[in-house]
């Protein structure tokens, strides 16, 4: 008819699979009101006639999805998407605060026209910006996701979804998971949802949309019981894409502490933040690393210390007393810094042996038990778009907890980051500490046939890595003749997959590489650094006889065994002299590793995404065959990007054909733990860029394992200099390209500008220097790079304003 057809001003609206006909001049949906407006949806329905189909005006939360649509008018929204509509017309849109609008097609030509907009602040899509756009360096930070973290923030909590046609209503993942089943699009009705259980996603639920923009899915309260339970457990599904949809947990799960004053004999009195579960002395199961803190410098973005606890005494007051392991640590510390202890928990991502699954504008925040993101033994790669792991804003705390804490700031002159908010009906909502770590790694991804694909994404504040792609590797039991031109590899379970097993050697679970097939690259290699075998696989891999595991201080347990044929003529024999291959202890000297490379997570890539604000590596990189580009490392603890085999966590794969270009690293490997500048060779630990072959003492070609990395257009500021002064870390790699880089501006903690040689070699072949900027604080004519052993070292910098760039040496 005329006028309006729907119109709402209340608290929520759902409008689904509905057909709307109203005259031109009218409207079809009218969403109106203000903050009390919240939680409405237009979804998977047509609006015929009217020109204004949708208007928008000063609400929250508001969800346009899978419509037919001529025009959209949003005016003054808090949240607002508009997404994979069929668009007759434009999209107007003036001062929104976070605003979607993605994927809508468009009948019009005139596409330069497709929306009309001003005054928006934190926009996303392709709708309202260029997604294709790269800045010559770095990652285009108006194209990541822009969070509002106060978005749930005192919203009520839904416990259900109410089954639309029916009286039926179902928790929201079981909403999910029944709809997944019979329907290839899923809408779920935007708002905060509480859950205590996990959506478990299988081949029943293949080709599956499903739509959660602007839904919270909230985990309970924690408990003992409860630590370990992730959002989305996704195995053995084909085409699967999740979008919008935020994860998080009712309270903050880390421990948080801050420093309240320095009592001397390394002890400081400290207090947990307002609002947070965990505290740290807790002796429940639910605490991986209760002996270990990260500190962050009050006011700044970055982690500055990872640190060893004695003891914590809890006060009758509420404080407590923590005793650190040495006076060096004591006398960093700072009255005001704030200390974080990681909970043990689940993956909230967790995706497995499927194929073709996109997360796209998932943002996960507030939790710091488990990793973000995490694959295994995928079948292609997992496409990461716009997606965020970030920390979790304030929860709500009561008055009398606020005026407890206001106390202690005040008697102790210490920011406890407490706050109150003044809501427009006159009420106050009182605000604990927002947490400061999300989660362990952001994206991990393990012996996948294809790695990670990450676009225009946002990493922040993990406690331990940016991101992770690597595979596991078994270890070596024999190798037998069998003499038809054919050798048996055998190889078994590896005991090392913990590190925390390195003192303790009372690990009892097994690794193993991604199981052969025919075909498959069979890589063993020596923890000396020298290559035994690298050839495809004769032979899918057979079970094998299981022995007994003989690691002094493990449980006894059978040891599963596999074994492959390979092709004779590339087994080096030689290579294994001194190495008992019945060794099972947990140190790996003496170990043998088995590799399947085919399925090492191959071809991952990063694209215009930011890592930042970390304790330890931005990027840890075991696999090959990856790319990536404009990209920012800011604030990362140790090395923007590691590569290295680190056998002593079971997780290996080589770095092959890999390209880093266009990325800026900024203020990088500042991390305490540096070692000694006389050892070298452990530089990798704080060198922003580390290519770390096990071995370094020769030249041989079977030693050099990392193979054309290409190092390029990439820009390093802010370089930190009291640990370990160089840009470029490279051991046992042959095929190096390092060119068209700004190794820039480099300084020391007191701020000076220092001496800054670029890179160092250790046992390296075949490495171009070209184009490449060097400090410009070097005074006079030195060498631009060191080394070790290095052999055919040449390009356009081998001599630069009449100096050498490096030493002639082999």
């Amino acid at each position: 008819g005329t006028g309006t057809a729907i119109s709402s001003s209340g608290a929520e609206l759902e409008v689904r699979l509905c057909t709307l006909k109203t005259s031109s001049d009218g409207i079809g949906v009218e969403i109106k009101g203000s903050y009390g407006t919240q939680n409405s949806l237009v979804a998977l329905s047509i609006i015929e006639g009217a020109q204004k189909s949708v208007v928008a005006e000063s609400s929250h939360n508001t969800v346009l999805v899978r419509n037919s649509l001529v025009s959209v008018h949003a005016n003054g929204n808090t949240n607002i998407y508009i997404c994979d509509n069929a668009m007759g017309g434009r999209i107007f849109s003036e001062n929104n605060n976070y605003f979607i609008a993605d994927g809508n097609t468009y009948l019009a030509d005139n596409k330069d026209h497709r929306a009309v907009t001003a005054g928006n602040e934190n926009t996303n899509g392709d709708t309202l910006t260029d997604v294709n756009a790269r800045l010559e360096v770095g990652a285009d930070e108006d194209l990541l996701p822009h969070i509002n973290k106060d978005q749930f923030v005192g919203m009520e909590r839904k416990q259900t979804v109410k089954e639309y046609g029916t009286e039926k209503a179902l928790s929201v993942y079981d909403y999910l998971m029944e709809h997944a089943k019979t329907d290839d699009i899923v809408v779920i009705a935007p708002g905060a949802y509480a859950t205590e259980a996990t959506a478990t996603l299988n081949a029943a639920h293949n080709n599956t949309v499903v739509y959660a923009y602007g839904v919270l899915a909230e985990g309970v309260e924690y408990s003992n019981k409860s630590y370990d339970r992730g959002h989305f457990r996704v195995s053995g599904i084909e085409n699967l894409t999740i979008k919008g949809i935020f994860t998080s947990y009712a309270q903050p799960t880390c421990g948080q502490v801050y420093v309240l004053k320095k009592l001397g004999n390394n002890q400081i009195l400290a207090v947990t933040g307002a609002g947070f579960w965990n505290e740290f002395g807790n002796s429940g199961s639910g605490f991986m690393n209760t002996t270990t803190v990260c500190f962050q410098r009050a006011g700044t973005d970055y982690v500055y210390g990872e640190y060893a606890l004695t003891a914590v005494e809890k006060k009758s007051d509420g404080t407590m007393v923590i005793t650190l392991s040495n006076e060096p640590t004591y006398d960093i510390v700072k009255v005001g810094d704030i200390g974080t202890c990681r909970l043990n928990g689940a993956t909230v991502f967790s995706t497995s042996s499927s194929k073709n699954v996109l997360y796209k504008d998932v943002t996960q925040y507030g939790y710091s038990g488990g990793f973000a993101y995490t694959e295994g033994s995928n079948y292609n790669s997992v496409t990461y778009y716009r997606v965020t792991d970030t920390t979790k804003g304030a929860m709500e705390i009561d008055e009398s907890t606020y005026d407890k804490y206001s106390v202690w700031q005040a008697d102790y002159g210490v920011d406890l980051e407490i706050s109150i908010d003044e809501l427009p009906n006159g009420r106050l909502r009182y605000r604990g500490s927002p947490a400061h770590i999300s989660s362990i790694d952001g994206v991990h991804n393990d012996s996948s046939v294809e790695g990670s694909t990450v676009i225009s994404s946002l990493f922040e504040n993990m406690c331990d890595d940016g991101t992770n792609q690597k595979s596991m590797h078994a270890r070596l039991s024999e190798v037998k003749d069998l003499g038809n031109g054919k050798t048996l590899i055998v190889y078994k379970g590896n005991l090392s997959n913990h590190r925390y097993s390195s003192s303790k050697e009372n690990s009892t679970f097994t690794l193993f590489c991604g199981r052969f097939a025919k075909g498959d690259r069979v890589y063993v290699y020596t923890s000396g650094g020298q290559l035994v075998c690298d050839t495809p696989a004769l032979t899918d891999a057979v079970s094998y006889a299981p022995i007994q595991s003989n690691c002094p201080g493990v449980k006894q347990q059978e040891i599963q065994r596999f074994a492959v044929e390979v092709d004779s003529d590339y087994v080096n024999l030689k290579a294994l002299e001194g190495y008992d291959l019945t060794d099972d202890s947990y140190l790996p000297d003496e170990k043998v590793m088995v590799d399947n490379m085919s399925k090492g997570s191959y071809g991952f890539r990063y694209d215009n995404t930011l890592i930042q604000n970390l304790r330890s590596n931005g990027l840890r990189i075991k696999a090959s065959g990856g790319v990536v580009t404009n990209c920012t490392f800011r604030n990362i603890a140790k090395c923007a990007a590691l590569m290295a085999f680190e056998i002593w966590w079971g997780e290996s794969s080589v770095a092959e054909d890999t390209l880093f270009k266009n990325n800026l690293i900024d203020h990088t490997s500042y991390s305490n733990d540096a070692p000694a500048l006389d050892n070298p060779g452990d530089g990798y630990r704080t060198t922003p860029i580390s290519i770390m072959g096990i071995g370094g003492k020769t030249m041989d070609a079977d030693h050099l394992l990392y193979k054309n990395i290409v190092i390029e257009g990439n820009k390093f500021v802010n370089r930190c200099l009291d640990n370990y002064n160089y840009a470029i870390f490279a051991r046992s790699a042959v095929g190096m390209v390092v060119k068209n880089n700004d190794f820039g501006t480099a300084e020391g903690e007191d701020g000076l500008e220092k001496y800054a040689t670029a890179i160092y070699l250790n046992s390296v072949v075949d490495i171009e220097l070209s184009g490449n900027t060097y400090s410009p604080y070097i005074p006079g004519p030195v060498d631009y790079v060191h080394g070790d052993r290095y052999r055919n070292v040449f390009g356009s910098d081998v001599t630069k304003d009449g100096a050498s760039v490096i030493p002639d040496k082999e």
